[in-house]
């Protein structure tokens, strides 16, 4: 499931910046091969996630909306978690993209609320 929610997620970020989801847009965003990333399409097309025709436009079927938003959003009350608590960029990144597939609706609430009070009170450099 990580995989399918890695590609939802970056074809839902298109999908919000209203540009065209395209497998060659996916290709470079993810890092993937274009044989990889035909094969995610045909299996995320037999479970509804998505609609396209090979070399054609790719459109988010409203459950795969569904799942992108929710790992787009999760990726950024962590993404903001990490950026409070001083973590380097490339080690938030790497370690986002593990916990941001696992993570329960109650955990993410709780993080936001730490979010919420970290902005109030926010650490200061002699926190260890």
């Amino acid at each position: 499931m990580q995989k399918f929610e890695d590609y939802l997620e970056e074809m839902y970020e298109l999908y919000l910046k209203s540009e065209l989801i395209t497998s060659k847009e996916i290709v470079k965003r993810l890092g993937v091969s274009r044989s990889s990333v035909s094969q995610m399409l045909r299996k995320l097309k037999k479970e509804n996630y998505i609609d396209f025709k090979p070399y054609g436009k790719i459109t988010l079927l409203e459950k795969g909306i569904k799942i992108g938003k929710k790992i787009s959003e999760t990726h950024e009350v962590l993404e903001l978690l990490f950026e409070k608590l001083r973590i380097d960029k490339t080690t938030a990144l790497n370690d986002i993209h593990g916990l941001e597939h696992f993570l329960s609706e109650g955990t993410l609430e709780r993080i936001k609320k730490l979010n919420k009070h970290l902005d109030k009170f926010p650490l200061n450099d002699d926190t260890n």
